[in-house]
């Protein structure tokens, strides 16, 4: 498993998962359930020319990513940030206000991560459901789960597709 720290050029191993879904996303609604703090919400949003809406279960990652949005923290302004205040920031929450179909493509950056910070509040089945309700008709939903008893090499990949 690449780690933060072995990813090329320092980057964050889930930004791997905008270069993949890189053509999918122009002209598309995303949100994103994870970790907002990883630079992919605002690499999302740049890809896709749209808002993105990225849902955080941890709210101080939350708050930061907000502050990094509003460039260190100034007053003013309100949830979103990014060039253009192109992505929306919150806290993941079991009972999200979305409308169902509202989105064209939901990832999950680390399906595993995402649910040990979030346990008390939603499990595997219940995360999976909220993703497969937000997306619209045809919509794409990319989730990473990370296997630590994988023998990976870089450059490796497992890919799969599915209907929900």
């Amino acid at each position: 498993m690449v780690t933060a720290s072995e990813a090329p050029s320092g980057l964050h191993p889930s930004l791997l998962l905008g270069a993949f879904a890189e053509g999918m996303l122009p002209g598309k609604r995303v949100v994103l359930f994870g970790d907002c703090t990883t630079g992919l919400p605002e690499r999302l949003a740049e890809l896709s020319g749209r808002k993105v809406h990225a849902y955080d279960p941890d709210d101080i990652r939350t708050a930061a990513a907000i502050a990094r949005a509003r460039g260190g923290g100034r007053s003013g302004g309100d949830r979103r940030g990014g060039a253009g205040r192109s992505v929306r920031f919150d806290v993941l929450e079991a009972d999200l206000d979305l409308r169902e179909g509202a989105f064209d493509f939901v990832i999950i950056p680390n399906l595993v991560q995402t649910l040990e910070e979030h346990a008390d509040a939603i499990d595997a089945a219940a995360l999976i459901a909220l993703a497969a309700a937000m997306l619209a008709h045809g919509g794409v939903l990319l989730l990473s789960c990370p296997n630590p008893d994988a023998d990976l090499q870089d450059g490796d990949a497992i890919e799969g597709t599915g209907t929900i």
